[in-house]
C-alpha cells in the first residue's frame, strides 16, 4: 500500500474497492481475520482459492507462512 502511494505509477488515484486488490497480505489482515479468529491452514487455502483465483492450492499452500497442519488462533 505505502508503494502504490509513494511510489506507483497511478500517483493518489482512489484505492481499490476490495483489499484483495492490494495482495494476499492485506486481504488476510483486512478480510479474512476479521471473519476467522480461528481456521485451519485448509479453511484458510480454501477461502484464498476463492479471491485469487488465479493461483493453484499448491501455489498458495507454499506461499502461506503457516504449519502445514492444525488449527491456527489469533
Amino acid at each position: 500500500m505505502h508503494f502504490y502511494l509513494s511510489f506507483g505509477d497511478k500517483g493518489l488515484t482512489s484505492s481499490p474497492k476490495s483489499p484483495a486488490e492490494w495482495g494476499g497480505w492485506t486481504w488476510f489482515v483486512y478480510s479474512f481475520l476479521p471473519e476467522q479468529f480461528t481456521f485451519s491452514t485448509d479453511s484458510l487455502t480454501y477461502e484464498a482459492s476463492q479471491v485469487f483465483e488465479d493461483e493453484t492450492n499448491k501455489k498458495l499452500e507454499k506461499k502461506l507462512p503457516l504449519r502445514p497442519t492444525g488449527l491456527h488462533r489469533i
